[in-house]
Order: structure tokens, then sequence, then C-alpha cells
């Protein structure tokens, strides 16, 4: 996704980085196709709703007992208390209504992440969001 979306970036006049950690491999059991449109859901909303100069991050990662895949943008973000409503489809934060969106980018992450049993969690970038998935 990163290689795809890097000319995109580019050309918008934001900064798109991979951040891969070392030393074990990822392998993860899951449907192909359902877990790159997650992936591309998260790229896509952050190159939507990040001003220019902005910075987005794809980071691939494990501990002990997970692997984690983060989206980081320093973005506008999206306030606490519609953290857990952005997952909802059709909704859309006040503020970003301005910029094009239906409402389902990241109620189809959370459906593809609920299906493949991760778990995701929304964070402060500060400033910015931080979406987290976790498969353990």
């Amino acid at each position: 996704m990163h290689d795809i979306y890097l000319p995109v970036a580019e050309d918008n006049n934001l900064e798109l980085k991979l951040i891969v950690q070392k030393g074990r491999e990822f392998n993860i059991q899951g449907d192909i196709e359902l877990l790159t449109q997650m992936v591309v859901n998260l790229v896509e909303n952050s190159l939507n709703h990040c001003p220019v100069n902005s910075k987005i991050e794809i980071e691939l990662g494990h501990n002990s007992s997970s692997i984690f895949l983060y989206v980081k943008d320093n973005g506008p973000g999206i306030p606490l208390a519609e953290r857990e409503l952005v997952m909802e489809r059709l909704y859309q934060v006040e503020k970003s209504r301005t910029t094009a969106g239906s409402g389902l980018d990241l109620s189809l992450v959370k459906a593809v992440a609920e299906l493949h049993n991760f778990d995701i969690e929304l964070a402060d970038n500060k400033p910015g969001l931080i979406v987290k998935i976790t498969a353990s």
C-alpha cells in the first residue's frame, strides 16, 4: 500500500512513511482482499482528511504476543467523544463534513478487523490520530 499511495501523497504535499520492524515474519491468516481493503481505507482516510504538509505513517510491528498495524497521522484527529461513533456506518465527524466521504471508511475497517478477530483502537497522536489494529 505504501508504494501505491506514495505518489498520491507526494502529489498532495503529504509525507507517507512505512516502518516495518525486523526480526520476525508477519503471518496473518485471513481474506487478503478484505485485509487489503482495510489498509486502503485507513491510508485513504488519512490522505483525504490531513491538511497539506501532514505526515502519515504505516507501521507494522510485533511484541511478544501480537502483531500490530498502526496508521498514524498528524492531521485534525477525531475527538475522544466521537471515536466510537466514527466506526458506525454513515457517521462523519462534524468538522470533516466539508471533505468528500461516505462515512463508511472506518466502519468497514472495524468490520474487517472484527471478522478476523483483531482488536481495533482509535487513539490520540497529539496531534492527529492513530488507528491501532492488533492480531493476537
